[in-house]
């Protein structure tokens, strides 16, 4: 079979599909690192990068007061959670 029953319209092969864009495609691929900063520095996706570091953040915080309730529960010091959670 030729590359013209491949070929999508009356294009030469070098501007198809299955010419050599194809295999230009097939030789400059992108790392995953350079696609994922592509796609969050769309402008579209910047609002969602703020928020996957405003989740990170307050994911941190609740470990970090879950941690610090925990070492005042095993100090037998329960009652005093609420008074530290208010500080």
């Amino acid at each position: 079979m030729s590359n013209r029953a491949w070929c999508v319209g009356d294009a030469p092969p070098s501007l198809t599909k299955c010419g050599g864009l194809a295999s230009v495609g097939a030789v400059m691929q992108k790392t995953g690192w350079e696609q994922f900063v592509e796609i969050i520095t769309k402008p579209d996706n910047i609002p969602i990068v703020g928020l996957m570091f405003l989740v990170l953040y307050f994911t941190w915080l609740a470990f970090r007061e879950g941690r610090k309730n925990d070492q005042l529960i095993e100090e037998g010091r329960a009652d005093e959670i609420l008074d530290e959670m208010q500080k």
